[in-house]
Formats: structure tokens, sequence, C-alpha cells
């Protein structure tokens, strides 16, 4: 395998040099011109919840086929990093504890008391954690839609940042069409995906069915336990029943998905000269060539197990000319993650169980009044209930010192919580199409949310205090609102302006606890001014989409990890604004490039209580005009495809692919040692694909073996000691696939 890596490696080099790089962002079909020429298709989408032309949308929007994430490898949801401007999504120690970002601005998944301003959904539902959507892979993608900015008029509450929008496919009436794809690669990855669908009833009834299974091994390998860790092991399976008659198209899904990977252990990220743990120098436990030679010394691995379900029914009726549309969904998630919190060698905190239960229901109805109409509108309801619970468990080891543990006990702090969340709104849109060349829209919601929350911490050691009990509720109600004006300068250029407020409901901090002192946190709002142009150029052979953005949040809801725990709170207010631009060319029929980047200026406004600074005392301090953590001020991405006949049966292809990403903080205080500086990956592969639909494809993903880290934090119960967690190595994959 290490000759077959190198010459492997080489040959993707070359090739990769042969073409010029950018990225996959809104790269369409190719349609062809009159005269023979290729040409670009337009990308129609919902981002409206009617289909409309992408250049049409007064909203920054990267639009993704999933046929280009397929081409490319790209099955995780932290591969987005890879196709969109002024996103960051990361992994961590575990689906519950990714952090994940648009245009500077921050999520959370591990605590259930917080929701996200950045809304995932899939087929049109709202996922209620994080975790469930990043959780997910999919076998029977068609696009994905990530809207940046407020969303809350059509979207509603927890998308005061933006969204992601997975859409999958429909069971096909007419033909039976699938894709069955086997991946196997370096680090023993393998990957089988497929997907089919049937006509049961011509163009009346249909089924489909797809799945996959994705694993790889350990990229890490743990020192102490003499065993490699951190490797991936998911499956999913999705079943759908389509029902279509005059006026009426329905359809029924359900699905299931469960992870056993051992993932993701701390590599020691730095050791300050005369770092302790609990009175004890950590120097000499760091492995030779931290954090790179991927050696971990946790004393147990961390497991990140999950599984969910869930089922919906989707249907569109035609009522006279109107269009009444339903979404009905049920879903279910679990996962119980088990950390070593502390990172190292000694016994500290070696078992941190977070187990936690999430249901949903979620109920949506659409009446859209016809297309083409001087006035267009959209009215709605929503109905959402969400029941969480969260069990936490943690136990203080043999190293630290007896002073903390409350005698003849096990140590322990256990916290059992519980949250239920309803919602119920009410929202409007219109277009006005002034003339031809002029629509003005807005759109307002209105948004009702009760909460209740049970907390109780009981602790056996001095870390955290017996608080015992504590319950709590809160009723959150919020008009938000959209106003925008879209002008066409010709038919295939168009300029818009749009002013959008955002909402995201407060919530209660149900992690470990000093006091029931802030318990309860606000909600947060905001406000986005944005300007943009879309225009597709040269004959269709060309697209460019470029906005630039200011966003003022207020209350913003943030966390700081201060050695101990997390803990929530409300930033006063912080600016977000840039640009983006997105960009698509293709000078022939072989050649297509892309290129896609973002400006990000994210700091705060006002924040006299945020994290202390490195060296700095005192239990908080003034952190107005500092920068946002996780919030890279430059993202940039770029691709080429290039696919040309070899024979009158097969063509070859070659695929390159570069994302970049500027000097990042990951943390609050903006500490110098959690800073993760700019770095560049590369994708690429080559291959041969047949007029019948069979592809043969070598694929690499990091082809230089770029080394960087997805998180960085001091290490529990320690001074003067970093731990982090990797991106991925060097993958070298061979792919075969068949589409019929």
């Amino acid at each position: 395998m290490p000759n077959f890596s190198r010459h492997f490696t080489s040959a993707l080099m070359i090739g990769a040099s042969a073409v010029v790089s950018y990225p996959a962002a809104v790269c369409a079909q190719t349609a062809q011109a009159s005269d023979g020429s290729a040409t670009i298709e337009d990308i129609v989408v919902t981002a409206q919840k009617r289909e409309q032309n992408l250049r049409d949308v007064p909203i920054s929007i990267t639009a993704i086929s999933g046929d280009q994430m397929t081409a490319r490898g790209n099955f995780s949801f932290y591969d987005l990093n890879k196709v969109a401007p002024g996103v960051n999504f990361i992994p961590t120690a575990d689906n519950l504890h990714s952090k994940n970002s648009i245009r500077g601005v921050s999520s959370y998944a591990n605590d259930i008391g917080q929701q996200s301003p950045i809304g995932i959904f899939i087929d049109g539902v709202f996922m209620a954690r994080t975790a469930i959507g990043t959780s997910q892979d999919f076998a029977d993608l068609d696009r994905i839609e990530i809207l940046r900015g407020p969303q809350g008029t059509l979207f509603g509450m927890n998308t005061s940042t933006g969204l992601i929008h997975f859409i999958t496919k429909k069971p096909n009436l007419k033909d039976v069409a699938g894709n069955v794809e086997v991946a196997y690669g370096t680090k023993n990855t393998f990957n089988v995906r497929g997907n089919v669908s049937a006509p049961l009833v011509q163009d009346k009834v249909a089924i489909s069915l797809s799945g996959y299974h994705d694993y790889h091994g350990g990229y890490e390998y743990n020192v102490v336990q003499n065993k490699k860790t951190d490797n991936l092991d998911k499956n999913g399976v999705k079943g759908k029943l389509r029902l279509a008659t005059d006026g009426f198209d329905g359809v029924i899904t359900v699905d299931y998905e469960n992870e056993h990977s051992k993932c993701c252990e701390a590599l020691i990220a730095t050791v300050l000269p005369g770092a302790t743990s609990q009175g004890v120098a950590t120097a000499s436990l760091a492995p030779t060539g931290y954090p790179f030679s991927r050696l971990t010394i946790q004393n147990v691995s961390n497991t990140n197990p999950s599984h969910q379900y869930g089922a919906m029914a989707d249907w569109v009726l035609d009522v006279g000319n109107m269009r009444l549309t339903s979404v009905t969904a049920y879903r279910y998630w679990t996962g119980a993650p088990l950390n070593d919190v502390d990172g190292i060698s000694r016994h500290l905190i070696d078992n941190y169980l977070l187990d936690q239960t999430h249901k949903q229901f979620s109920q949506e109805v659409r009446l859209t009044s016809p297309a083409g109409k001087p006035l267009e509108y959209i009215l709605g309801a929503f109905y959402y209930h969400r029941d969480s619970r969260d069990h936490e468990f943690l136990s203080l080891g043999s190293d630290v010192p007896a002073g903390f543990k409350v005698p003849n006990t096990d140590a322990s702090t256990t916290n059992d919580s519980h949250i239920k969340d309803t919602t119920y709104a009410a929202f409007a849109h219109v277009d006005v199409h002034v003339q031809d060349s002029l629509t003005l829209s807005g759109g307002i919601r209105y948004t009702i949310e009760p909460q209740k929350a049970v907390f109780n911490q009981t602790s056996f050691n001095f870390a955290y205090p017996n608080l015992g009990g504590f319950s709590a509720s809160r009723r959150d109600k919020k008009f938000t609102w959209t106003a925008s004006a879209t002008y066409k300068l010709g038919p295939k250029t168009t300029v818009y302006a749009t002013a959008a407020s955002g909402f995201t409901p407060g919530g209660f901090d149900v992690l470990q606890r000093q006091n029931f002192i802030g318990f309860s946190f606000k909600p947060e709002t905001n406000l986005n001014l944005e300007a943009g142009i879309k225009s597709t150029l040269l004959d269709g052979r060309a697209t460019i989409s470029f906005d630039g953005f200011r966003m003022r949040y207020t209350d913003f809801q943030t966390q700081a990890f201060n050695g101990l725990n997390l803990t929530t709170s409300n930033a006063g207010s912080f600016v977000s604004q840039g640009f983006e631009l997105e960009t698509e060319f293709k000078p022939s029929r072989e050649l297509t490039l892309a290129a896609n980047g973002s400006y990000i200026d994210a700091h705060y406004t006002d924040f006299a209580d945020g994290q202390c600074p490195l060296g700095v005392a005192g239990a908080f301090c003034n952190l107005t005009g500092f920068r946002l953590f996780n919030a890279p001020k430059w993202t940039a991405n770029a691709s080429a495809d290039y696919q040309t006949p070899v024979t009158s049966k097969w063509d070859v292809f070659l695929r390159a692919n570069v994302a970049y990403k500027s000097a990042v903080f990951y943390s609050q205080n903006l500490n110098p040692y959690t800073r993760q500086g700019g770095y560049a990956v590369v994708d690429g592969g080559f291959g041969f694909k047949s007029k019948s639909g069979i592809t043969v494809e070598a694929l690499a993903k990091n082809i230089f073996n770029r080394n960087y880290l997805t998180q960085i934090n001091p290490a529990a119960l320690s001074t003067g000691l970093y731990v982090g967690y990797a991106g991925a190595p060097r993958i070298l994959e061979l792919r075969l696939s068949k589409q019929f």
C-alpha cells in the first residue's frame, strides 16, 4: 500500500495541475445552445416554498445537486465546507458537540436547553437538534440548498443565521431508475450506497428504497490502550411510497439510521512550560511528534453511538387554482457518547456519559396562490413539539486529590434534565410584480414558543455542588419579517435588496452548574441588510452571484469554557458583515470551472462580561471590539471538472477542488493557544465513465495530507495544557458505480 499510495498521489497531483481548480458551489447541469455550444442550465430552487429560478430569489443561496456531491465523494454533512462560501462546519468529540457557523455566527448542539441559530431541514422538516442532521448521510439526495441570513418568515425560528435544506428524490412514476456504488480505500475505508425507484402503477403509484453503509478504520492510535481509534461505522435505510392522481401528489417516507463509531479522541495540542495536571507535571505525557503524529493518550476510547428513525407524509392538493401543501413528521433520535474529558492518561475524568433522547412532531400547512400572476402569496400555519431528555454522569478519578471528593462515595456528579418545547406559528409571504422587471416582496411570521425545564444535579464531589432539583418555564413571542425588492436589468441579470429579522428563542442552561443563577437566558434577535446581483453571462456559459451583507445581533446566546465546564449566557451585541461571491464558467463542453469565496468581519459591539483573555485576572472581561471565535475572515473554494470521450462508449474525466479557510480562534477569549492558522485542503479524482452508466474512479481526499485541528481547548483540570481534534488525513479510494 505505501507504493500504491505514493504513485496514486503523484498521479493526482499531476492531473490536478493540468486544470484550473475551483469550487463546486452552484454547478448546474450542462445544456446546449442552438449553435451546439455548451451552456449552463438555469437552477430551480424552493428557497421561498415555491419553485423559482435561483437568479430570481432575493436571498444569498448556494444550490448543490446530489450528483455533484456524490461525484466528489462528499457524503458527510461536514463536506459542505468544500462547496459553499461563508460556512464553517466542524466535527469535534461527537455528534452532540459539533460546532457549525454561517457568516461567522456559531451554533451548538450539546445543551438540550439551547437552540441553534442555524436550522437544518430535511424535505421541509425542521430537525429539533443539530446532531439529528449532522449524523445523517443520504443515498437518495436530489440537492442541497444553503440559505444565508435570516429565514424566519417562511422557515420559522432557529434560522436567524441561515439554514441548510437537504432535499431527497421522490419515487419515479414513469421508469425504473437508480444507482449503486462501492468504494474501498486506505484506512480500511469501505462505503456502499444505492437507491432504486420503480413505478407500481404507471404515472400513479411508485416506490423507492435507498441505503448506505459508511466505514473507515481508525485515524489515530492510542498508545495507552495499544489500539487504533477514531473510526466511522454507520448505516441507514429509507423507503418511500408515492401516490399521484389528478390534482394530488403525496409521498410517505420512513427511515432508520444508526452509528457505532468510536470517535473522536483528543490529541495533545500544546504543552506550555510548567504545565501541570492537579500538581503533576504533564510535559512528559505528550507523545512524540504531537499533535499530528496522531497518537493519543486517553485512558478510555471515546464512543459516538446514536440511532434515529422517522416517518413523514408530504402531500400537495390542487384546490381550484390554488395549491394546498401539508407536511407531517415524527422523529426520534438518541445518542450516548462516552468521553475521556481530560484527554490525557491521568485518571481525572475518564468516563463522561452524555445520554440524550429527542422526540419531535411537526405539522405545517401552506396555501399557495398560482404562479405567474401580478400578485402571488403563501399563507401558512405551523405546529411543533419537542420532548428532550438529558442524562449526564461523570466521576472524578483516582488522580484527583481527595480534597475534591466527598469521602466514601464515587465522587460523581449526575445531571438529569427534561425540556418540553412547543411552537405555534402563522405566516404569510407576498410577491407583487409591479412590472415585468420589478417585484416587491414582503413576509411576516408570528411565533409563540412556550417551554418547560426540569433539572436535577446530584454531586458527591466539590467541583460541582449538590444542587438538587429545579424547574422553570418561559414563553417567548416574536414577530419576524422580511422585505425585498428584485429588479431585472435584463432577461439574465437580477439585482436585489433585502431586509429581514431573525429570532432564536430563549432557553435553559442545563449543563453542569455551580448554582441556578442564569439558569434561563433570553432570546436572541438579529437584523440583516443585504444587497446583491445574480447574472448569466457569455451566452449562458457563465454565471455570477455577488452580495454584500450586514447582520446585527442583540442578546446573542453564546458559550464559554472555563476549564471545568461550558456556560451559556447572552452577549450584548455583535455585527457580522462582509460579502460573498459565487461563479461558474463553462469555456467548452468538456470543461467546467467554478469558484466561490467570502469575507466576513464578525466582532462584538457590546460584550461587557465575556471570558477573560489568557493572563488577565477576573471572572469576566469586556470583549467589545473582539472578533467572534470560530469565524474565519476568508473562506474560498475552487473546482474544475474535465470530461471528454476516449472511445465511442467511454469518457475519461478529471476532477479537482480546493477548499481554503483563514485562521480562527476556537475560544471565546481568543486565547492564542486555541488558534488554528489558515489552511487549504485539496481533493481530486480521475476515472472513466461509460455511456451505459458505469463509472470507475480513483479518488483522493486531502491529497497533500494537510494537518489541521478542528477544535482546541484547555484540558479539563489542568493548567497550561491544551487538547484538540484533528481533521481527516489523506484518504485514497477506488470507486465503482452503476447508474440505471
